[in-house]
C-alpha cells in the first residue's frame, strides 16, 4: 500500500485498523473508571427579534453540538434545555431562513437574553459571496444562499466553480450537467473535456437533496452496452448513464446551501468513492419573489412564497421556475427546456421532546429537442429526450434531551424518473436482412427496403426507495467528549421501464459489428443495498492542547438479497478525521479513509451481443416490378456477464493546516486518492464459424432448397463489463481569505490547487482489429494518460453596505496545464496473441514486428502556456424588495489560440467565449 513508508503501512494495515476500531469502542463503552458526568439539566431562556424589534417565531435555536434544539413561539420566545458537558459555557445557534446565522456562547442557566437577528441581505458587514471552509475537521467547503444568487449560477453543477481546482465555463442548460472533485481536467475549445476517467470521478459522487440521497444506479438509457455505445449517434444530445447524477435538473432558485465534502466523509455517508454533496432547499416562511435571468442563450423565471401557520410552528415553502436553453445564440435547431416545482412543509411538534420534521415533495422535468428544420434532417425525422422526476421524503430529528441518549434522527425517502428517448430517422444503406431471433440458430429471414423510417424508444423507468435512522449518544469519559452515531441504511433500487423498443422488422441500422434486439428493463431484478455505521465524534485535550476527531465504521452489503451473480459484495470502510491544534489560531489535520460505490444496473445486468451473418442472400429482380429472394440468417448470441466484476472502491489520505485570526485565514491540504476496479467495459474478440449454402431450387422467401457449398470465418467483438482500471489523484488545495479592508473596502480570496491525475490500464490490452482479422494482439497492462493542472483563481470582494451592492472580479490564471500517455517497457509489442477466438500464442520475431503498434504520438506531451482569465459580477439591491445582478465573463475578450504540439496542422482555442447576464430577483 505504501511501500516507501514501512511505519505508515504497519499503521494503517487494515487489521491493525479494526483492532483500533474494537479497541476505541472499547475503551468508550466499557471503561471501568469513567468519568463522573455532569447530569444536572440546564435551561437557556430570553426571546428573538429582528433589527426593528419585531418578535421572530419559528426560529431554530440549537446547540452548536445539535444535540439539543427548540423553536421560538409565536411571541419570539424559547426556552432551550440541556446536558452539558465539563466545560463551563455552551455555544448556541440561532437561525432562521432570510437571516443571519448567530452563534453566542453564554454560561450555564443563562435567562432574560434578548437576541437580535439581521437579514442576509448586503447591509451586512460581510458579503459572503464565496465558497467558505466550516470550522470542522475534514475538508469542506459550504455555499451559503449569497453566494449562490451572486454566482448567478443555472444548475448545481454550475457552483463547483467557486470551489478549489475547478475551471470556470460559460452557464449552460444543453449539456449534461457533470460534478468532478479534485481532479485536473484538460480543457477544448475553451471548455472542461470529459472522458472516462472524468465519469469515473462523476459516478463516484453522492448527492443528497434534504436527506434525499440521488441514485444513477438504475439508469439504463444506452443504445448498446455489449457495444459500449450510447444513444446518441449524431451527438445532439446525450444520458449521463454510468456517469453520475445529471445535476443540471437541479436548479439553484430554490438552494439554501450546499455543502460539499470532496475529502473523507463520516461514516454515515456510503456508496460513493470521490466525495458528497448536500444540497439544503428553502424551508420556512420567505416573501413572495419572483426571479428572470437572461443571456444571449439561456432564459428562466421563477416564483417562489413561504407561508407560516398562526401558531408559526409550521410552515409550508413552494418554489416554480422554468428555463429555456439554445445551443447557441445563433443556432436555435437545439433547445432544452427545463421545469422545476417543489414544496415543503415543515413542523414542530411537542413541547418538552421536540419532533421537528420536514416534508418535500418534488418534480422535475426537462427535455432535449432537435428540430426538423436542420439542414441535416428531414420533416419526418426527429430526435428527443425528456427526463421526469418525482421525489418525496420525509424525515425529522427528534431531541429527547436525556442525559446521554439525545437526538433520534429519521428519514424516508421515495423517487421516480420517467426516461424516454426517441429516436426517428431514415435508414438509408445497403439492403439488409430482419433478424428476429433471440438464441443461437439458423433460419430463413425476410429483408428490408434500401431506405426506410424507423423509430427507437427507450424507456426507463429508475426508482428507488430509501431508508436511514440514526441515533446520536453523548457521554464524557474522562476529559473526553464523545458524541456517537449509530444507524443503519436500506436502499432499493428498480427499473420498471419497458426498456429499448423499436418495430424488429424495421430496425435501427447495424450498430459497428452488432445487431440490436429490444429489451426489457422491468424484467431486471432491483438492486438493494443496505448498510450499518458507527461514528464518534469526539473532543479532548492533550497536554492543554485541544484534540478533536471523527472517528467511525460502515459497514456495506451491495447485495443482501442475492439478486447478482457478483461474488463478493460486502465491504468495510474505516473513515478517520484527525485535528490538532499545538498552538493559538493553527491547527494540524490529518485523515485517512476507504469508501466502495455499488456496480450501477448497466454493469450489473449488461445486455447480450447478438450477431447475424448471412448464409445464402438470392435475390432477383423480376417483369413488372416483382422481385424473389430468399436469405438464410445465423444468429449467434453471447453471454456479457461478468461474474468476476469487483466493488469499485476509494482509499483517500489527506494532511492539512489551518491558520486563522481576526484578519485572515489559511488553508493548505495535500490529499491523495486512490480508486481501484474502476468500472468500465473491455472488448473481447469473437471468431465466428459460416456455413456458406447456394440456392438450388426457389419456391418462396421462406422456403426453397440450398445446398452447403463451403465454411469461413467472420471476426466480431463485442463488450462486458469489466474492472480495468484504476484513478489515482493527487495534490494540493489552497484557500486564502483576508477579511475587509477598511480604507478600500474590499476583502480578498485566493484559491489555489495543484492537481496530478493518472488514469491507468490495470488489464492487458485485445486489439479486436478489422472485421476480417483472424488473430488479435495482446498489449501490456499497466499504460496510461497522465494530467496536470495548476490553477489559481483570486478574487476582490468590494462591498459597501450603505449602497447594499457588491463587486467581485476574478482572476483565474492556468499556470500549468499537462498531459501525455505514458506505457511500460515494450509495450508497442504485443505479450502474446489470440488465435481461434480463445487460444494464446505465443509470439513469433516477425509476428512481433509486424503487430508492432506505433505509440509515439500519444507520448508527446502538450504542455500549454499560462492563461488568464478575468470575470465580473455585480450585485445590487434596491430598496428591500429589488436585487440586480449582472455577470460578464472574460472580461477582457481574451480567446488565444495555441498550437498542438501532439497533432500536426491542430489548434487550440483557450478560455471560454465572452459571457454577459442579467438577473432580477423581486420580493414582496
Amino acid at each position: 500500500m505504501h511501500m516507501k513508508y514501512p511505519v505508515l503501512n504497519i499503521i494503517l494495515h487494515k487489521d491493525h485498523v479494526y483492532k483500533l476500531i474494537i479497541l476505541t469502542i472499547s475503551l468508550c463503552l466499557y471503561s471501568k473508571e469513567p468519568h463522573a458526568q455532569n447530569t444536572n439539566n440546564y435551561i437557556i431562556e430570553g426571546s428573538v427579534i429582528d433589527s426593528e424589534e419585531v418578535p421572530l417565531p419559528g426560529v431554530a435555536v440549537y446547540t452548536a453540538s445539535h444535540l439539543h434544539g427548540t423553536i421560538t413561539d409565536v411571541n419570539g420566545y424559547f426556552t432551550l434545555n440541556y446536558h452539558p458537558n465539563r466545560s463551563d459555557s455552551i455555544e448556541v445557534c440561532f437561525r432562521m431562513l432570510g437571516y443571519q446565522l448567530l452563534q453566542v456562547t453564554y454560561e450555564h442557566n443563562t435567562s432574560g437574553i434578548i437576541i437580535v437577528l439581521k437579514p442576509e441581505n448586503l447591509e451586512l458587514k460581510e458579503a459572503l459571496v464565496t465558497a467558505t471552509r466550516p470550522s470542522e475537521i475534514g475538508s469542506q467547503y459550504m455555499i451559503g444562499n449569497q453566494a449562490i444568487q451572486h454566482s448567478q449560477s443555472t444548475h448545481l453543477g454550475e457552483l463547483m466553480q467557486l470551489l478549489p481546482g475547478q475551471q470556470y465555463q460559460t452557464p449552460t442548460l444543453n449539456t449534461p450537467g457533470q460534478i468532478v472533485l479534485r481532479q485536473a481536467i484538460s480543457t477544448y475549445k475553451g471548455a472542461p473535456s470529459y472522458g472516462p476517467a472524468e465519469a469515473i470521478n462523476s459516478l463516484g459522487i453522492k448527492t443528497i437533496v434534504d436527506g434525499m440521497p440521488l441514485s444513477n444506479n438504475a439508469n439504463l438509457q444506452i443504445y448498446n452496452s455489449a457495444d459500449s455505445h450510447t444513444l446518441n449517434p449524431s451527438n445532439k444530445f446525450s444520458t449521463v448513464t454510468g456517469r453520475g447524477v445529471d445535476v443540471r435538473n437541479i436548479a439553484t432558485e430554490n438552494i439554501e446551501s450546499v455543502k460539499i465534502i470532496p475529502g473523507i466523509p463520516s461514516a454515515k455517508y456510503g456508496d460513493l468513492t470521490t466525495g458528497v454533496v448536500l444540497v439544503e432547499t428553502k424551508k420556512g416562511y420567505t416573501p413572495w419573489e419572483a426571479t428572470l435571468k437572461m443571456d444571449p442563450r439561456i432564459t428562466l423565471a421563477g416564483i417562489s412564497k413561504g407561508f407560516c401557520s398562526n401558531n408559526k410552528v409550521s410552515s409550508l415553502n413552494f418554489n416554480c421556475n422554468i428555463a429555456q436553453s439554445l445551443k447557441s445564440e445563433n443556432e436555435a435547431d437545439f433547445a432544452f427546456k427545463r421545469l422545476n416545482t417543489s414544496a415543503v412543509f415543515k413542523n414542530i411538534f411537542f413541547n418538552d421532546n421536540q419532533l421537528e420534521t420536514t416534508t418535500s415533495i418534488s418534480f422535475s422535468s426537462s427535455f432535449d429537442e432537435y428540430f426538423s428544420n436542420n439542414i441535416n434532417m428531414k420533416p419526418e425525422e426527429s430526435m428527443s429526450s425528456s427526463d421526469r422526476h418525482f421525489s418525496f421524503s420525509t424525515g425529522g430529528k427528534w431531541y429527547f434531551n436525556k442525559k446521554i441518549f439525545r437526538v433520534l434522527n429519521y428519514h424516508i425517502g421515495y423517487s421516480r424518473q420517467w426516461q424516454n428517448s426517441d429516436l426517428t430517422k431514415y435508414r438509408s444503406e445497403s439492403m439488409q436482412a430482419v433478424a428476429t431471433a433471440f438464441k443461437d440458430t439458423m433460419m430463413a429471414v425476410d429483408i428490408v427496403p434500401y431506405t426506410y423510417l424507423y423509430d427507437m424508444k427507450i424507456e426507463g423507468i429508475p426508482t428507488r426507495l430509501n431508508a436511514r435512522l440514526n441515533t446520536d449518544l453523548a457521554f464524557q469519559w474522562d476529559n473526553i467528549e464523545n458524541l456517537v452515531t449509530i444507524g443503519g441504511e436500506w436502499s432499493t433500487d428498480k427499473n420498471d421501464g419497458k426498456g429499448k423498443i423499436f418495430d424488429i422488422n424495421n430496425p435501427p441500422p447495424l450498430s459497428s459489428s452488432q445487431s440490436l434486439r429490444p429489451r426489457a428493463y422491468n424484467t431486471i431484478p432491483s438492486q438493494n443495498i443496505f448498510s450499518a455505521f458507527l461514528c464518534n465524534q469526539f473532543k479532548t485535550k492533550i497536554l492543554n492542547k485541544e484534540l478533536t476527531g471523527n472517528f467511525g465504521l460502515r459497514y456495506d452489503n451491495f447485495d443482501p438479497t442475492n439478486q447478482s451473480h457478483v461474488r463478493k459484495n460486502t465491504f468495510w470502510a474505516p473513515r478517520l478525521n484527525m485535528g490538532f491544534s499545538p498552538i493559538k489560531n493553527f491547527t494540524i489535520k490529518a485523515g485517512w479513509g476507504k469508501t466502495a460505490k455499488s456496480i450501477p444496473m448497466l454493469y450489473l445486468h449488461p445486455e447480450k451481443a447478438y450477431f447475424d451473418f448471412l448464409n445464402l442472400n438470392y435475390y432477383k429482380s423480376l417483369s413488372g416490378g416483382e422481385k424473389e429472394y430468399f436469405f438464410l440468417n445465423t444468429t449467434r448470441v453471447y453471454d456479457t456477464n461478468n461474474e468476476n466484476l469487483k466493488i469499485s472502491t476509494s482509499d483517500k489520505y489527506e494532511l492539512g493546516l489551518n491558520y486563522k485570526n481576526r484578519f485572515l485565514t489559511i488553508d493548505c491540504t495535500y490529499f491523495n486518492e486512490r480508486v481501484d476496479n474502476a468500472y468500465s467495459f473491455s472488448r473481447l474478440p469473437v471468431l465466428l464459424k459460416r456455413d456458406k449454402y447456394e440456392l438450388t431450387e426457389y419456391k418462396d422467401k421462406f422456403n426453397s432448397d440450398y445446398k452447403y457449398i463451403a465454411t469461413d470465418t467472420l471476426s466480431r467483438s463485442y463488450t462486458k463489463p469489466d474492472n480495468t482500471h484504476k484513478l489515482i489523484n493527487k495534490g494540493l488545495e489552497l484557500q486564502l481569505a483576508i477579511k475587509k479592508l477598511a480604507p478600500i473596502r474590499t476583502s480578498f480570496m485566493l484559491l489555489g490547487s495543484f492537481i496530478e491525475s493518472t488514469f491507468e490500464q490495470t488489464k492487458p490490452i485485445i486489439n479486436t482489429g478489422s472485421w476480417n482479422a483472424k488473430v488479435f494482439p495482446v498489449y501490456k497492462a499497466g499504460g496510461g494518460s497522465y494530467k496536470k493542472s495548476v490553477l489559481t483563481n483570486l478574487t476582490a470582494i468590494h462591498h459597501i453596505p450603505a449602497l447594499r451592492y457588491v463587486v467581485t472580479l476574478s482572476m483565474q490564471t492556468i499556470w500549468n496545464e499537462k498531459n501525455y500517455s505514458y506505457y511500460p517497457s515494450d509495450a508497442e509489442y504485443p505479450i502474446y496473441l489470440i488465435k481461434n477466438g480463445i487460444d494464446e500464442y505465443k509470439l513469433t520475431e516477425k509476428e512481433k514486428q509486424d503487430y508492432k503498434r506505433d505509440l509515439s504520438t500519444g507520448k508527446i506531451e502538450e504542455s500549454l502556456s499560462p492563461l488568464f482569465l478575468f470575470n465580473l459580477k455585480i450585485s445590487k439591491e434596491i430598496g428591500d424588495h429589488c436585487n440586480i445582478m449582472v455577470s460578464l465573463n472574460n472580461l477582457f475578450f481574451h480567446n488565444p489560440i495555441e498550437k498542438s504540439e501532439r497533432y500536426e496542422n491542430s489548434f487550440y482555442q483557450r478560455n471560454p467565449p465572452v459571457y454577459y447576464g442579467f438577473k432580477i430577483q423581486y420580493k414582496i
